[in-house]
């Protein structure tokens, strides 16, 4: 127990999901000096009834990292809905007040594309319009979880500058070798390391091989919701055993049919002003996102 009492977390990946975060964890976990718990999504540093599970305690979260494998290793974990809970900045200062953030993220209408597309291959797809363009007029989600700057800025409030390492999905597939060397580095884990995941493409676009299948699984989840299951529907969902078990069974590769050029131009001036605040917080220049055609 004193070693948990003790254990302190290195770094926390606090998101946003379909910027290459798959891909990141998957590096990291590769490391021999760094230690990631299977689970992905953690989700504890999030207060919200029935979905949360900050309540369970900081014990049940250190648990995760009880492991001999873990043992004077690089600690971390990876959910990328940390990045837009309330309140999730100062559950972390509180616990890990000198922690490491990592952030991946994308041009926003391509991340709110890829988002809506995989959430169509999963557990929700009964609950989503069958057109993307919906999305957009509904100025869902979708189209929050991609302003970046408005949901960023708590953390660069209440963080160090240089304890926030961004991460740009250009830059991963224009160079992923540098960008995980100076990941590596950030972390203080051996750099010149290579891992197997380097190269490869992971989380490729997929579809339901049936959609009846699909329907019913997003029916059953969306009932534990009403019937107030929220965090057994949660688990579900992130339970690694039972998402590798339902990509077996009901799901395949497929085309990956890019964003038209209406909704893009539509999304660019939904995002234009969030993209400047981001590049403002952060100091980073994202010119080529503002004029990107």
């Amino acid at each position: 127990m004193q070693y948990l009492k003790n254990l302190k977390i290195t770094f926390l990946g606090i998101g946003a999901p379909k910027c290459g975060t798959t891909w990141l964890t998957h590096c990291l976990s590769e490391h021999p000096q760094i230690f990631i718990p299977p689970r992905k999504e953690v989700n504890f540093f999030d207060k919200r009834e029935r979905i949360g599970s900050y309540t369970k305690g900081i014990g049940w979260y250190k648990k995760f990292f009880d492991k001999p494998e873990a043992k004077n290793k690089i600690l971390g974990e990876y959910t990328t809905h940390y990045i837009y809970h309330p309140g999730t900045a100062d559950l972390i200062k509180k616990h890990f007040p000198d922690v490491k953030l990592l952030v991946t993220l994308r041009k926003p209408w391509e991340m709110s594309y890829s988002l809506y597309k995989w959430k169509k291959a999963n557990f929700t797809a009964a609950d989503l319009p069958g057109k993307f363009d919906d999305m957009i007029n509904l100025n869902s989600e979708f189209i929050d979880k991609a302003m970046y700057g408005k949901h960023l800025k708590k953390f660069y409030d209440t963080f160090p500058k240089e304890n926030i390492f961004l991460i740009l999905h250009d830059d991963i597939k224009k160079d992923p070798k540098e960008v995980l060397r100076n990941v590596y580095k950030f972390l203080g884990a051996d750099s010149s390391y290579k891992p197997t995941s380097l190269l490869k493409r992971v989380n490729v676009a997929k579809e339901p091989r049936s959609r009846a299948i699909a329907k019913l699984v997003s029916l059953s989840i969306g009932l534990l919701r009403k019937l107030h299951f929220e965090r057994l529907a949660q688990d579900l969902q992130s339970n690694t055993q039972l998402s590798k078990m339902y990509t077996l069974i009901n799901k395949r590769q497929s085309e990956y049919l890019p964003l038209n050029n209406k909704s893009k131009e539509k999304l660019q001036k939904i995002f234009r002003n969030d993209i400047k605040t981001l590049s403002e917080i952060t100091g980073r220049n994202l010119n080529r996102w503002l004029s990107d055609t």
